[in-house]
């Protein structure tokens, strides 16, 4: 269930990023870290979408734990 979450959510965070940049006036590719060891195409981590999945991840367990200790 939470990699349904992240999978889809990935779409999403990588979105915002380009808004959020729009929206302050810095380029995207500021914010993307080249790596040499994937494949061309493959090869740029964003950090702004990796945190916003990562945060939402963190809320969606942390509700799923709450409910848990509900019932």
């Amino acid at each position: 269930m939470v990699l349904d979450y992240v999978l889809s959510n990935a779409a999403i965070a990588r979105s915002f990023t380009a808004y959020l940049g729009t929206a302050i006036g810095v380029s995207t590719s500021k914010w993307r870290f080249t790596l040499s060891f994937l494949p061309k195409g493959f090869n740029q981590i964003d950090v702004i979408a990796v945190l916003v999945i990562l945060i939402i991840t963190l809320i969606i367990c942390y509700r799923l734990f709450i409910t848990n200790l509900i019932c």
